[in-house]
This record gives C-alpha cells, sequence and structure tokens, in this order.
C-alpha cells in the first residue's frame, strides 16, 4: 500500500514549468503480478496530495487484474470490430502498463494508465496503445492512441 509520506520521501518532485500548469511527484511502481514496472505520477495543484488520490491508487493496486482482464476483452472486440489483419497475433502479445496517472478531485478521471500492446512481426515489434480513464473505482473509457 502506498501513503503521502512514501511518495514524499521516495518519488521525485516535479514543480510547475512553462509547459505543466501542475505540480506532480513521479516514480516507479512494480505492480505483484505484472511483469515490469509502470511509471507512476501523482498530479497536484499546489504539491500536496489528497488521500483521495492514495486510496484510489491503492484501490486500483487491489483491482489491477481485473482492470487489465476488462482492457484485454475490450481490445479482442475491437480487433475484431475493426477487422484487423492478424488479430489473434495481437492477442497473443502481452499487455504493459506503462505509466499511470492519478489526478486530484474535479478532474476529467480520477486516474490514467496508458498501456501498449506488444507483438512481434517478422523482425519488427509492434504495437497499439490504450488509454484507460478510471472514475468512481470504474473503468469508464477505453480509446485507442492514434485513431
Amino acid at each position: 500500500m502506498l501513503s503521502i509520506e512514501k511518495i514524499k520521501q521516495e518519488f521525485e518532485f516535479l514543480p510547475k514549468s512553462d509547459s505543466y500548469d501542475d505540480h506532480s511527484y513521479c516514480g516507479i511502481w512494480k505492480f505483484e503480478r505484472l511483469d515490469r514496472s509502470t511509471e507512476l505520477f501523482f498530479v497536484t495543484k499546489d504539491g500536496n496530495i489528497s488521500t483521495n488520490q492514495i486510496d484510489n491508487f491503492n484501490y486500483l493496486v487491489q483491482k489491477i487484474q481485473d482492470i487489465v482482464l476488462q482492457t484485454e476483452n475490450y481490445i479482442s472486440e475491437d480487433l475484431k470490430r475493426k477487422k484487423i489483419k492478424n488479430y489473434e497475433t495481437f492477442l497473443k502479445g502481452k499487455l504493459q502498463i506503462d505509466i499511470i496517472t492519478v489526478f486530484q478531485e474535479n478532474g476529467e478521471s480520477d486516474i490514467e494508465i496508458i498501456c501498449s500492446k506488444n507483438y512481434k512481426k517478422l523482425l519488427w515489434n509492434k504495437s497499439i496503445e490504450y488509454v484507460i480513464s478510471i472514475n468512481n473505482h470504474n473503468v469508464s473509457e477505453i480509446i485507442k492512441l492514434g485513431e
């Protein structure tokens, strides 16, 4: 479980900049059942992380397998519907969670996850990327990037 104290001690604080209007804390998180680490951002208006952000993230940690399964099912249906060539090859690829951003209250979503589905085709590595929006502990939207 993650806490505000742990974030302040172990994550890097990124102040506001010309290109970004909010403060954030950036760190690396490793989910127990996933193969690789994920970049994790807590976005704040004033540099203070809310307990709601921590609660939302800790709930995500408990439910990550369900979210991965829901995303895998969405990707499968999306690829079938669009009649993507070699979609079976895509389905064999592993879903990677690349970036998680936890927002403060009153945003468009509580959490956004950027993930990719990778596969190998001949000599090239290919991937498709998705954004998963989570509100009130439920997946509210999954969008394929690049469309």
